[in-house]
């Protein structure tokens, strides 16, 4: 291939499939580069690194309960990822419903079909009134302890809302 097209980039699947941790001498990506390739992936490895990483946190919420989710909050501190409203990019789709929508404007939404709207929520800023009615609940999920639904064992130390 070389010989007939010298100039043409090559690409390398470094897919999980061939198992690379268990090869004696695994290709590094400096060596596919000294052989030419300029293009390396990984098929699904951003997959594989979420499911992971899901399975433990999960797992760590399960036998640790709140304290997992504080763990993770300072974990995320100062992280890329530590606001999911900037990871998607919720003030750029607010200044484009702004722009394209007659009648929407910063912090308020066009009505939904029943008639309330939907509510903004800024970083930071309280959530209430945003949870449905409890009443409204079917008695077999308001009846669920706490302890039972996340695994722990344990009876719940204070009585669901």
């Amino acid at each position: 291939m070389r010989q007939t097209h010298p100039n043409l980039p090559l690409a390398f699947n470094y897919s999980s499939s061939f198992k690379w941790n268990q090869d004696p001498s695994p290709f590094t990506f400096e060596e596919l580069g000294d052989l030419g390739y300029r293009f390396i992936f990984i098929t699904l490895y951003a997959a594989h690194a979420g499911m992971y990483a899901t399975w433990n946190a999960l797992e760590e919420l399960v036998r640790d309960e709140e304290q997992a989710q504080w763990r993770l909050e300072k974990m995320k501190a100062g992280h890329p990822t530590e606001s999911h409203h900037v990871m998607a990019r919720v003030a750029h789709f607010q200044e484009l419903e702004r722009r394209y929508i007659p009648g929407a404007r910063r912090g308020s939404s066009p009505r939904t079909a029943s008639g309330r709207g939907s509510r903004r929520i800024e970083p930071g800023r309280d959530c209430a009134g945003l949870r449905p009615e409890v009443d409204r609940w079917p008695a077999e999920v308001r009846g669920i302890p706490l302890a039972s639904a996340v695994g722990a064992g344990r009876p719940p130390r204070r009585a669901p809302p």
